[in-house]
C-alpha cells in the first residue's frame, strides 16, 4: 500500500514538472531558441551574397570598363600627301573650314554633326606643334606620348578617343577632308557615330626642310556623356556590410549565451530571447535596405557598362 502511494506521488510530481516546462517555454518563446541555428545560417548566406555582389560590381566597374575605355582609341596610319602643286602655294587651310567639311561628310552619311570642343582643340594644336618641333609624323612621339596621354594631361576624361593626321599640300579644307575620306581608317573616324566632339589644328611650317601643312583631328566622347556611378552609394553598401557582419557576430554571442541558460531563471531567458529577436529585426531591416542599395548600384553600373560599350 505504501509503495502504491509513493508511485502515485511520483507520477503526480512528474506531471506537474512536465506541465510547468510546457507553460514555461510557451511564455518565453520555445520556437525562437531552436530557430537560431537556421537564422544564423541565413544571415551568413546574406552576408556572403552581399559581399559577392559588391565585389562583382566593383570588379566590373573598375576592371573591365577601365580596360575597355583604354582600348577605345582609334589612330589610323598618318596620311601623307605626296603631290606637289607649285601653283597652290597660296592655299590656306582653316580650322572652321575643316570642321564644316567634316560635318558635311557626316551629314551626307546620315551621322550627327560633331561639336567643337576647346580641350580637344588644344590637344590637336599641341600635337601639331610637337610634330613640327621634333620633326616626326606619327601618332606616338619620340618620347612615347600619344593622344591618350595628351588627353589625360589636358584633363579630358573620355569614353572613346580618335586621332587623324595628315601632311602635305592640299588645295583647300574640303580637299584635305576628301583625302581623309578616301582613306578607310580616317573615314571610319570621321563617320564614327560614337564620336560626339572634335578638335582641329591646321598649321603650315618647316618640316624636315620643306614648307608643308600638318593637320590634326582629335575626336572624342567625354566620360560625362555616360550616366555616373554613385561612388558614395558603394561606400555606404560596404559600410553596411561591415555592420551586418558585426551584427552576425553579436547574434552568435547571444545565441551561445541562450544555449548555456538553464530553466532556473525564467526572466534571464526571456531577456535574452528579446535581445536576440530585436537584433534579428534590426539585422533584417539593414539587410533589406542594403539589398535595395546594391540593386540600385548594380543598375547604375549596368547603365555605365552599356554606355561605355555603345557610345
Amino acid at each position: 500500500m505504501i509503495n502504491m502511494v509513493k508511485k502515485i506521488i511520483v507520477i503526480i510530481l512528474v506531471l506537474f514538472f512536465v506541465r510547468g516546462i510546457v507553460f514555461y517555454w510557451n511564455d518565453v518563446g520555445f520556437s525562437s531558441i531552436f530557430s537560431t541555428n537556421s537564422d544564423l545560417a541565413i544571415i551568413k548566406d546574406d552576408i556572403s551574397k552581399l559581399n559577392n555582389d559588391i565585389s562583382s560590381t566593383t570588379n566590373k566597374f573598375f576592371g573591365q570598363n577601365l580596360e575597355k575605355i583604354k582600348s577605345q582609341i582609334f589612330t589610323p596610319s598618318p596620311l601623307k600627301s605626296t603631290s606637289k602643286d607649285e601653283t597652290n602655294n597660296s592655299a590656306v587651310l582653316t580650322q572652321q573650314g575643316v570642321l564644316d567639311s567634316t560635318n558635311k561628310a557626316r551629314i551626307d552619311n546620315k551621322e550627327k554633326s560633331l561639336t567643337f570642343n576647346k580641350t580637344l582643340n588644344a590637344i590637336a594644336l599641341k600635337k601639331t606643334n610637337d610634330m613640327f618641333e621634333k620633326g616626326y609624323f606619327e601618332h606616338i612621339s619620340p618620347s612615347g606620348v600619344g593622344v591618350s596621354d595628351l588627353a589625360k594631361e589636358a584633363g579630358y576624361e573620355y569614353v572613346i578617343l580618335g586621332e587623324n593626321l595628315a601632311s602635305g599640300d592640299f588645295k583647300d579644307d574640303e580637299a584635305l577632308v576628301d583625302a581623309w575620306m578616301a582613306s578607310p581608317g580616317h573615314r571610319a573616324n570621321i563617320l564614327n557615330s560614337r564620336f560626339q566632339e572634335i578638335g582641329i589644328a591646321v598649321k603650315k611650317g618647316k618640316f624636315k626642310g620643306e614648307d608643308v601643312w600638318l593637320a590634326v583631328q582629335t575626336f572624342g566622347t567625354p566620360l560625362s556623356a555616360c550616366p555616373a556611378v554613385d561612388q558614395s552609394l558603394k561606400m555606404t553598401i560596404e559600410n553596411n556590410t561591415k555592420i551586418i557582419s558585426d551584427m552576425e557576430k553579436q547574434l552568435q554571442i547571444v545565441k551561445n549565451n541562450i544555449d548555456k541558460l538553464t530553466s532556473n531563471d525564467k526572466q534571464t531567458n526571456s531577456q535574452m530571447l528579446d535581445l536576440y529577436n530585436q537584433l534579428v529585426a534590426k539585422y533584417n531591416d539593414l539587410v533589406n535596405e542594403t539589398k535595395i542599395k546594391v540593386s540600385t548600384y548594380n543598375k547604375e553600373v549596368k547603365e555605365f557598362n552599356s554606355c561605355v560599350g555603345s557610345n
